[in-house]
């Protein structure tokens, strides 16, 4: 399959088979959370549970307090993520979710609500809530398929001709669904969903030709795996800056081809580029305003941009920082001070501050006066963040001191090595987080 932009539209966008898939997704993600607040027991987990099993089988799967540990009111928070995915209210759709008890029949009524809104399909995408409160934004099929064309017309028209797409991503965030639901549909191409396997898992599966959809931290998960690659895999990565090292082609864990897709929840795919450090090429879809961007169907309304735009020329720009705080771990938007206030909660702490290192956060924390023992101390932090933050907004390091590290101008500062002095030198505990849970 060509990798140019159909001319009719498909039929179906989503066949039952990757309705199924975001929804395993959105109920592993409301697993994760009542997991992580100690509701639900890891062998009620349904990615293990569905892994290996057929569709009719998965279909089987009861979504109850049984099966999958949502009582009454977990359960309706489970409709409340699907509905606002799907976006069921138009149809009403969701009041059959009450009444249905199995993964197939969800699969059944969102089917059927999908038909009954056709042109007016539409989808919402949450934020991940580590950047502050946890926010829905819709976006309609015309916007998404003007995106779609775009791609095929300008960042994927030279590209090899596609196999198959392959994802190392979920479904359910908008990177995953425009490139792993919709682009599938849009091209006419099977899609192979890795994103729940080991890394190595592409070597295994993947074949010459294949079009893969990673993140920057999945593509070094997939190279520190070491495992060979079929030649002529052609990369796709997006959800967070990308590293020197996701562009290093032509060795094991390598794919041949690398395209960078910048864009964001709120706005969707806003440029692509093929080299590091290269400006990214506005696509087709979209003009320039002296500051932003907009859509060429609107061109009034500037989009939402989160960074800061340095336009190269008419359309290529550089990123000049972000116009917020925010950093990215894992393709994850999170907010380091969000994050402190949340150890500032933990009894004993002092006073804390949080950045990023490299990949991961790391966090130096002031000890209230009279903690003799700060690996105590370290237990409840990590006990803690690990009820009320998703893994990447958690720190993988914990330096303690007695104060915290600032300049000569008594701003705050880096702790790096060195470490600053206090507390008998300070002492730094890292702690073994996984990034995905």
């Amino acid at each position: 399959m060509n990798l140019k932009a159909r001319s009719e539209r498909p039929a179906h966008w989503l066949d039952e088979a990757t309705i199924r898939r975001v929804l395993l997704a959105l109920i592993t993600q409301a697993q994760s959370d009542l997991h992580r607040r100690g509701l639900i027991r890891e062998d009620q987990a349904l990615a293990a549970l569905s892994l290996g099993r057929s569709a009719s089988q998965v279909d089987a799967i009861a979504i109850d307090e049984a099966s999958l540990g949502f009582d009454s009111l977990s359960r309706l928070e489970l409709i409340s993520r699907v509905n606002q995915f799907f976006q069921l209210s138009q149809t009403g759709a969701e009041d059959y979710l009450l009444v249905t008890p199995t993964l197939g029949r969800w699969v059944e009524v969102v089917t059927h609500h999908l038909v009954l809104v056709d042109t007016r399909l539409s989808f919402g995408f949450a934020t991940s809530g580590t950047a502050g409160p946890v926010r829905t934004h819709v976006h309609g099929i015309d916007t998404l398929e003007a995106e779609l064309k775009a791609l095929c017309e300008g960042p994927l028209a030279m590209a090899r001709p596609c196999a198959r797409v392959v994802s190392l991503v979920p479904p359910h965030h908008i990177y995953g669904f425009l490139f792993s639901c919709l682009l599938p549909a849009y091209l006419g191409a099977p899609v192979v969903d890795l994103h729940r396997l080991a890394p190595s898992a592409l070597a295994r599966n993947g074949r010459a030709g294949d079009l893969v959809i990673g993140t920057p931290f999945s593509w070094q998960m997939v190279a520190h795996a070491g495992a060979a690659l079929p030649e002529g895999l052609q990369g796709i990565t997006s959800a967070g800056p990308s590293t020197a090292e996701t562009w290093q082609r032509c060795g094991d864990g390598r794919p041949d081809g690398m395209i960078e897709i910048y864009g964001a929840t709120e706005t969707g795919g806003l440029g692509s580029r093929k080299a590091f450090d290269a400006p990214f090429d506005l696509l087709p879809h979209l003009v320039p305003l002296p500051t932003g961007i907009a859509r060429a169907s609107d061109p009034d309304v500037a989009l939402p941009v989160q960074d800061r735009i340095d336009w190269q020329g008419s359309r290529q720009f550089k990123l000049n920082g972000r116009l917020d705080h925010i950093v990215q771990v894992a393709g994850v938007n999170v907010e380091p001070s969000l994050v402190a206030e949340r150890i500032r909660e933990v009894e004993g702490v002092s006073d804390v501050a949080v950045r990023l290192d490299g990949e991961r956060l790391k966090a130096f924390v002031v000890p209230a006066s009279g903690i003799k023992h700060p690996q105590d101390l370290e237990k409840r932090i990590h006990g803690h963040l690990c009820r009320h933050l998703p893994a990447p907004a958690r720190p993988a390091s914990v330096r303690f001191g007695a104060a915290l590290p600032r300049n000569e101008m008594g701003k705050l500062c880096d702790w790096g090595v060195p470490a600053p002095v206090g507390w008998s030198g300070s002492l730094e505990i890292k702690t073994s987080i996984p990034l995905i849970n």
